[in-house]
């Protein structure tokens, strides 16, 4: 399986989220992309085909995190302390040392994130099939009407089964999953070794979506808007509700 497939394969099993891939790629609500090997690759927006939306936020911010379940070793190390498990790290310096032992193992740490979604679904459903009849909306696109953003984000994927990384604070930070995306904390990279994606405390990334396609019903010969649920090659359809529509 490739690092992609892996990697939002585990994301959404565990968040009901599509993974943004790579993930700093930017994206918003609104965003108009096709699905490839389940990876969304951006192709135009909802303005360009003249489709008026609003969007509302959750004004309340979340942490989220994940790992995977197997592989993952973490250790933290407060300013002063000493440790042979860290080979770059000072006695001065505080920070995490986290070894991978399987490939393509994931952590996510997303602090202070904020949910967008579009305001009015049932508005955008029928301009989505009023254009599709037209024969103006290619059948393979998709759109993001939920996305997260994250004040501060940390992805680390492994590359291989002796993969480590060693992030250096300024200050002491806690020593949960969380803690891996502390602004406070002035983390960086310190050591580095057989990493696929290295994304320490990044600001303002897009790390989370959910996206709706137009589904043809060829037994009755229609169509209907459902929202994309994550299968290891092409997007499968969830039926769609208020309830996984919105957060």
């Amino acid at each position: 399986m490739t690092a992609s497939s892996q990697y939002i394969k585990e994301i959404y099993k565990d968040l009901n989220f599509w993974g943004t891939w790579l993930p700093g790629t930017p994206l918003k609500v609104g965003t108009v992309g096709i699905f490839k090997n389940s990876v969304f690759i951006p192709q135009s927006d909802l303005n360009s085909f003249g489709i008026k939306y609003d969007q509302k936020e959750d004004p309340s911010p979340e942490d989220i995190t994940y790992q995977s379940k197997k592989g993952v070793v973490m250790e933290f190390k407060a300013k002063g302390a000493t440790s042979t498990a860290f080979e770059n790290l000072s006695r001065l310096d505080a920070g995490v040392g986290i070894s991978f032992k399987g490939q393509n193992a994931v952590v996510f740490s997303a602090r202070d994130c904020f949910h967008h979604m579009v305001a009015d679904f049932e508005s955008l459903k029928r301009n989505l099939l009023e254009i599709h009849a037209r024969h103006t909306w290619p059948d393979d696109y998709s759109v993001i009407t939920h996305l997260i953003s994250a004040s501060s984000l940390t992805v680390l994927l492994s590359g291989s089964t002796d993969s480590r990384v060693e992030i250096r604070a300024q200050t002491d930070i806690g020593n949960n999953l969380v803690d891996l995306a502390d602004v406070t904390g002035n983390l960086s990279l310190a050591f580095t070794r057989g990493m696929n994606i290295q994304i320490v405390a990044a600001h303002g990334l897009t790390p989370l979506f959910k996206a709706i396609r137009i589904k043809k019903k060829f037994w009755t010969n229609t169509v209907e808007i459902q929202l994309l649920e994550n299968s290891l090659s092409e997007p499968e359809f969830e039926e769609l509700t208020l309830e996984n529509v919105g957060k």
